[in-house]
């Protein structure tokens, strides 16, 4: 494994126990996107077979279980699965890698809050890697301020958080547009992007 996939790694096991604390709006705004993607994600993997990449502490997974026909979602940090496993009743977790899903068969393909730590270089490889299936992913758009101090690099951007500096990149429509989605949403706090596979 590389070192970035690492590190990466190493922080979100160290921040599991309080990870969810993301989800406590910060703004009006912020609490309407959380709600608008829960029942958008909802609604778009009704009755499906789920894969999910990157489940954390399967926030998300527990909402797609109460309408997807099965969900098996993977995280390669032991501990995010731990917490997930107390939370989740139907779901199938699984520890992996989301640069090496498994085949399927899947209806659908989800990651919320993911695709902002894969780097620009892995990116081409990272969806040919991608199950053939409806596709929605979310993400933070940029607010200054939050997230930590953002550092600039060559090809991507990193956010100091504390003593851990971790990938995070932002993108624009025209990024997603170009990784093969087909309907791109903006929001203040957080963007959806779909695509029917």
């Amino acid at each position: 494994m590389d070192p970035a996939s690492q590190r990466l790694i190493d922080y979100y096991s160290a921040r599991a126990p309080e990870y969810d604390g993301i989800y406590e709006p910060r703004t009006l705004e912020h609490g309407k996107e959380l709600t608008a993607l829960r029942d958008e994600l909802t609604a778009f993997v009704r009755g499906k077979r789920v894969l999910e990449l990157a489940c954390g502490t399967g926030y998300w997974t527990q909402f797609m279980e109460t309408s997807a026909a099965s969900v098996l979602a993977v995280d390669a940090s032991r501990a995010m699965l731990d917490l997930a496993g107390k939370r989740c009743r139907r779901a199938e977790l699984r520890l992996g890698d989301a640069y090496a899903p498994p085949p399927g068969p899947f209806d659908a393909v989800v990651a919320i809050f993911w695709l902002s730590h894969v780097p620009r270089a892995r990116m081409p490889g990272f969806f040919a890697a991608l199950p053939p299936a409806a596709r929605f992913f979310a993400d933070n758009t940029y607010v200054p301020g939050e997230g930590g101090e953002l550092l600039p690099g060559v090809e991507d951007t990193w956010k100091r958080r504390g003593e851990h500096v971790v990938l995070k990149n932002y993108f624009s429509e025209g990024d997603l547009r170009a990784f093969g989605f087909t309907d791109v949403r903006l929001g203040s706090w957080i963007w959806r992007a779909t695509s029917q596979g």
